[in-house]
């Protein structure tokens, strides 16, 4: 269940929880209430953009019953931000846009495997300054890195963690990690330091990721 009852109206997920913060090693509500959220990710805007709009989240929040959607914003390939930036702000803000109306929260994600610093600046200025306020944001500063070691994410993460921080000072900010985020362990050794509420992405492929990958996290 993404909602509860209360007076006999059921309450959205961001209704119910509010903005969320990092509490301990959870994640938590604006109470301090422990909170997992469920949901799916878009494929990559440029790819796939016929999906990115307002009805499709709605669709998701009401007939799946999601709480989370995950807005992924191409960077690299034919078509992603890199060579039509305004598109992918366009097409983060319709999903964006869609969660606020339908009360879930929504990741916004630099679907990157490369550390394209000067664009992830200006892609997350341009989103956090529009919408700091709403709760329902969550920031995804990589989606995959693959072959860049732990020392290269953190450095970037560390560069750009101050230009979304500059705008929002609460929202959940998502830091990846080495080999396509499976190397958990880096950051649990050597976690970005100074700044809060700020969380680690580990994916989890069912298919071939085992028990290796369970007890790694």
């Amino acid at each position: 269940m993404t909602g509860s009852i209360v007076c006999g109206k059921s309450q959205t997920p961001v209704e119910r929880y509010g903005f969320l913060q990092v509490k301990g090693i959870h994640l938590a509500s604006q109470a301090g209430e422990p909170v997992v959220l469920h949901g799916v990710s878009y494929g990559w805007h440029n790819f796939w953009p016929r999906f990115y709009n307002e009805k499709s989240v709605e669709w998701l929040a009401k007939d799946w019953h999601v709480s989370v959607v995950r807005a992924a914003i191409g960077v690299e390939p034919k078509g992603g931000y890199i060579s039509d930036p305004s598109k992918a702000v366009d097409a983060a803000e319709a999903i964006i846009k869609g969660a606020v109306k339908s009360g879930i929260y929504v990741i916004v994600d630099w679907h990157s495997h490369n550390i394209n610093l000067d664009s992830a600046i200006q892609f997350f200025t341009c989103i956090a300054r529009r919408y700091h306020h709403y709760p329902n944001i969550i920031y995804e500063l990589f989606n995959e890195p693959d072959y860049e070691s732990w020392a290269d994410v953190k450095n970037y993460a560390e560069k750009l963690i101050p230009v979304i921080r500059a705008y929002d000072k609460r929202n959940i900010i998502l830091v990846g990690c080495p080999h396509w985020d499976q190397d958990i362990n880096l950051p649990a050794a050597d976690p970005v330091k100074g700044f809060d509420n700020i969380m680690y992405t580990v994916h989890f492929y069912a298919a071939t990721h085992k028990e290796w990958l369970r007890a790694r996290c």
